[in-house]
């Protein structure tokens, strides 16, 4: 019976060990969880501590994009204090055809548009001699010259139209 009684008594140890290993593997299990949830509490609590951080730096890159284009405007308008006399020229010239359109769309009657045309026609033959070769435009004088021609138009179309 003594064998028994040692056989009956390791089956129960065993049973006792097996309970308590799955105890341990539940609570290994559940701080395992609690440490992976702190772990990432603190990486949120330090990405909301390091938010000054980022916004000064995001404030400091801000302002030196704005300090360079501030820059680059001044020497923007520096530059073309230097251009030639020429090219400046050719900007009065785009400056009296924009005011050549803005006297056509100004106008309400044939006879305006007839003087407007007129003085237009003078002033473009004086211009002519004055650049034997043609001047080279860059694209913006270009699509100020375009700009001014089709406002031109449509106001003198406006005007003719109309039958005045």
């Amino acid at each position: 019976m003594a064998y028994r009684d040692m056989v009956d008594s390791l089956a129960a140890r065993l049973a006792v060990l097996e309970t308590q290993v799955g105890e341990r593997t539940r609570e290994r299990d559940d701080v395992a969880r609690m440490l992976a949830e702190a772990q990432a509490r603190a990486k949120d609590e330090a990405w909301v501590e390091a938010a000054p951080v980022r916004a000064r730096r995001w404030r400091r890159g801000f302002i030196a994009v704005a300090v360079a284009a501030v820059l680059a405007g001044i020497v923007g308008a520096l530059v073309p204090a230097r251009r030639s006399s020429a090219a400046a020229q050719l900007d009065a010239a785009i400056d009296g055809m924009e005011r050549f359109a803005n006297e056509m769309c100004g106008c309400s009657d044939a006879q305006c548009t007839q003087h407007v045309s007129d003085d237009m026609m003078t002033w473009a033959k004086q211009f002519a001699s004055d650049y034997s070769p043609p001047p080279t435009l860059t694209p913006l004088e270009q699509a100020r010259l375009e700009l001014a021609g089709t406002r031109m138009g449509a106001c003198m179309q406006r005007v003719m139209a109309a039958g005045h």
